[in-house]
């Protein structure tokens, strides 16, 4: 049985030393007591547990006393973790766009399911038998998700009236690590990131260039929903706000104190401002990024909320054929001192619609373009469209205000922000 065995485990864990090498109790002396205790007392009264059950909540009580942010995987659940940290996800291959209420195809990944199936600029019509027009790109991809077998899909190609329908076999298909490279109204840029996966630094690293140098308010960088897995991506991209050659951070393993350090590259850091979007779904590897551009970034603003708390320091560690005690095994060091978990942002934001949602009701802005009696018409529909384009995120408001406010103060200004966040 395996509780059995787990409780003999700890038995013989309580007779050996405990971590600093001496022979003093095990507090698992203590634990295996209450168990025993407990079980008795119950026995006395005819009552006896469901072992099965018993054991789960047993295993799920021990990862929550060594680790409350920890949990009791089952190998598929775990396995499915591993994927999501590859950027690997269930899919058909496809990116797909929305513009003025229609889903377009635009990009079908090559030797993906949907490889000569799918066309760039196919207008979808229909997923899994239902219409998507007006849907939002995550409730379709979630119809995908959700098919067990094929997927049906009906697009409209090359102008055409009649839709062409396709069956698709999904399959776990990588993305991209960059989701979104956006030019806001009023030069903002808002790159927004899936995770740091292989790839995603060659990827980010020219987008993010282009952004830093095209003489606008600032750059955006959006982790809200990003997670990966792999560090030395994460480090690669930091490198573009970090010191050259400072520590950026390290994953330290508790039971040897062995350091993976990544260090700061040779070139001289992307100038800011940038504020960098945090929240509760920001994990893993972006996590980390978050950690180590807060403790050494240059000119960057934590702006949002606090991260997961799941930097890349738990290990799925095997207790039988198909469950894991996902637990921290490493600790986070962020510029060479121990990170701070989870990482919380220079200015907290609560996620809700901002102030722009309830501001008064305005012109469009090609209605402010055309009226000749109005003043600064340019500028005015610029402010219309961006307000339209944030209102309902206070985070995203926030941050784009204080770039609007450095950016009007001048340099000396931006420079003083820049230091005070450090």
């Amino acid at each position: 049985m395996v509780l059995a065995a787990a409780m003999a485990g700890a038995a013989a864990a309580a007779d050996g030393p405990v971590a600093d090498g001496t022979n003093a109790p095990s507090p698992a002396i203590g634990a295996q007591d209450v168990v025993r205790t407990a079980l008795a007392r119950l026995a006395e009264r005819g009552v006896r547990p469901d072992a099965a059950r018993l054991e789960d909540e047993l295993l799920a009580a021990v990862v929550a006393g060594v680790d409350p942010g920890g949990d009791l995987l089952t190998g598929a659940r775990f396995q499915e973790l591993e994927l999501e940290r590859q950027g690997r996800v269930r899919g058909i291959g496809v990116r797909l766009v929305v513009s003025n209420g229609q889903t377009r195809v635009a990009e079908v990944l090559a030797g993906g399911p949907a490889a000569g199936k799918l066309r760039t600029g196919d207008v979808v019509d229909r997923i899994a038998d239902r219409y998507v027009t007006g849907i939002p790109l995550d409730t379709q991809a979630a119809w995908i998700r959700g098919c067990t077998g094929e997927v049906a899909v009906s697009v409209v190609r090359d102008g055409g009236k009649k839709p062409v329908d396709v069956a698709i076999a999904p399959a776990a298909v990588r993305q991209s690590g960059v989701a979104a490279d956006e030019h806001l109204p009023g030069g903002v840029r808002r790159i927004e990131l899936r995770g740091f996966w292989a790839g995603t630094a060659k990827e980010l690293a020219p987008v993010w260039r282009s952004a830093a140098t095209n003489g606008g308010p600032g750059v955006i960088l959006d982790l809200r929903s990003a997670g990966g897995g792999d560090a030395a991506e994460a480090a690669e991209a930091a490198r573009l706000a970090c010191a050259p050659s400072a520590s950026m951070f390290a994953l330290e393993t508790l039971v040897d104190g062995k350091r993976t350090e990544f260090r700061g590259g040779t070139e001289p850091p992307l100038k800011g401002p940038l504020m960098l979007l945090t929240g509760p779904a920001t994990t893993g590897a972006a996590e980390v990024f978050a950690a180590a551009l807060k403790a050494g970034g240059q000119g960057v603003l934590l702006v949002g909320g606090a991260t997961a708390g799941d930097p890349l320091t738990r290990e799925g560690i095997p207790f039988d054929a198909d469950r894991r005690l996902y637990v921290t095994t490493r600790r986070l060091l962020a510029a060479g001192t121990p990170a701070e978990v989870p990482v919380r942002p220079h200015v907290e934001v609560a996620p809700g619609p901002g102030t722009r949602a309830t501001a008064r009701t305005a012109e469009a802005p090609e209605t402010i373009a055309a009226n000749p009696r109005r003043k600064a018409l340019e500028e005015e529909a610029v402010d219309e469209a961006l307000r339209r384009r944030i209102e309902g995120d206070a985070v995203l408001e926030r941050a784009v205000d204080i770039l609007h406010a450095l950016h009007a103060l001048g340099p000396e200004a931006r420079h003083a922000a820049q230091g005070a966040a450090r």
